[in-house]
């Protein structure tokens, strides 16, 4: 949606109608606050963004019973909820929070990647869907993974390189073949 907004790709929202919701706060006056528990991090997020209208909103913290929070967030249309602890401190990555998306999840055929700017590692999959007996190419997915799961992600998936090609509808500058997957920007 952001990048839709953006106008990276078409969009009914206006860039002007982003809202960024802050709900963490990492770094105060040159201060690594990192290693506070997020209950003392929005404490001191809060003064700064509290009460504002524009751009950038103080997101709203609920204690509720997670079920229960999540059933509403999505029939309100929303594209999930984030659950995070307030007495942890902050890692990077994916450890100590979980987001909980609303959508319905599909299954992808891994057709391809794109080889990262880190050597050895993969920078994107390239995923098609079957439709009948066909596979149609639908996209990529480059995040979710570390460097570390990259590499070994693409160690993986050179050693079962399929032996014919497959049938995958050629588009966005990609050309996807058994042997290799190669887009142009």
């Amino acid at each position: 949606m952001l990048q839709r907004a953006l106008g990276r790709l078409p969009s009914s929202h206006e860039a002007g109608a982003i809202v960024l919701f802050a709900f963490d706060l990492l770094y105060l006056d040159g201060r690594d606050q990192r290693r506070l528990p997020l209950r003392e991090r929005r404490r001191l997020l809060e003064p700064l963004v509290a009460g504002r209208e524009g751009a950038i909103r103080l997101s709203e913290e609920v204690q509720a019973d997670g079920e229960e929070f999540f059933r509403v967030a999505c029939a309100h249309g929303l594209e999930g909820i984030i659950a995070k602890h307030q007495e942890k401190p902050y890692r990077s990555g994916r450890g100590g929070w979980l987001k909980i998306t609303c959508r319905r999840r599909d299954s992808f055929v891994i057709v391809g990647y794109e080889p990262s700017t880190m050597l050895g590692a993969i920078g994107r999959l390239l995923l098609a869907a079957r439709k009948g007996e066909a596979l149609v190419y639908v996209g990529g997915c480059g995040t979710g993974w570390s460097n570390q799961e990259s590499v070994k992600l693409r160690e993986l998936l050179d050693a079962i390189r399929a032996r014919q090609a497959g049938r995958v509808a050629k588009t966005k500058g990609c050309d996807l073949r058994a042997d290799a997957a190669h887009c142009r920007g």
